[in-house]
């Protein structure tokens, strides 16, 4: 499963009707999105395991 797969199956989830178009110029954007969750993830897990 592509990243677009999993992005279209996410929209789909939320009752969101998206073209190909739509999803193809929100990927950039989707990819960016995982990558700041998951440098948040590896910043805050280290705080949260402290507390």
């Amino acid at each position: 499963m592509t990243e677009r797969d999993r992005l279209a199956a996410l929209v789909r989830a939320a009752g969101l009707r998206l073209s190909a178009d739509d999803l193809t110029a929100l990927l950039p954007a989707w990819k960016r999105y995982l990558v700041l969750v998951e440098e948040l993830r590896t910043v805050m897990t280290p705080a949260i395991s402290e507390d």
